[in-house]
């Protein structure tokens, strides 16, 4: 089961507030950082691994007058440790809501690729604003990893799932959002 310890959070000038903390399996911890709005809704959520380390704790994030999102702390490799500082630069998007499409039904699409190797893509749409859970399961219906439990705005969505401290094998994905529910199996190979 996943463990999740917030560590350090800050606001910036529009009133968004970010956490930091870390998260995973024993001994595998990644930085996680979560942005919310005012509202308390869930805008973004960032994670670091980094590609040799095993234990990654972030202490401390900032944010600067660009929303620029500074997260510091320390990863461990082979019992050495580091200071590991990432810069998340956030950039404001402008779009044509006349040309922005909004699907017609739910839907969850299967992950790609399938089988996968330690990382896949999972899709799902959404007709209209709404909470949703996207949760993964084992061969026996126990929750492995939630990836998804917030509200959400009508349009499409694409999650990545890391599953590298899982064993090979089958597991499920599902997808509940105000009474549409979708499960579909993926397959672990390393």
């Amino acid at each position: 089961k996943s463990e999740d310890s917030p560590s350090s959070l800050a606001l910036d000038s529009l009133g968004n507030v970010y956490v930091t903390g870390y998260s995973g399996v024993w001994p595998y911890y990644d930085y996680a950082t979560v942005k919310y709005n005012p509202d308390g809704q869930e805008q973004w959520v960032a994670r670091y691994a980094g590609s040799d380390t095993q234990v990654n704790k972030p202490v401390a994030i900032a944010v600067d007058n660009q929303e620029n999102v500074y997260v510091t702390g320390s990863s461990l490799v082979d019992e050495h440790s580091f200071y590991t500082t990432i810069k998340y630069i956030q950039i404001t998007i402008s779009v044509d809501t006349e040309q922005v499409s909004v699907p017609n039904n739910y839907s969850l699409s299967q992950n790609y690729p399938n089988p996968f190797n330690i990382s896949t893509t999972i899709q799902y749409a959404l007709p209209k604003s709404t909470v949703v859970s996207l949760k993964v399961l084992n061969l026996l219906g126990q929750e492995i990893e939630t990836l998804v439990s917030s509200h959400q705005s009508a349009g499409e969505y694409e999650i990545q799932w890391n599953a590298r401290n899982l064993p090979n094998g089958i597991y499920f994905y599902r997808l509940e959002a105000e009474g549409f529910v979708d499960t579909k199996k993926l397959l672990l190979l390393k």
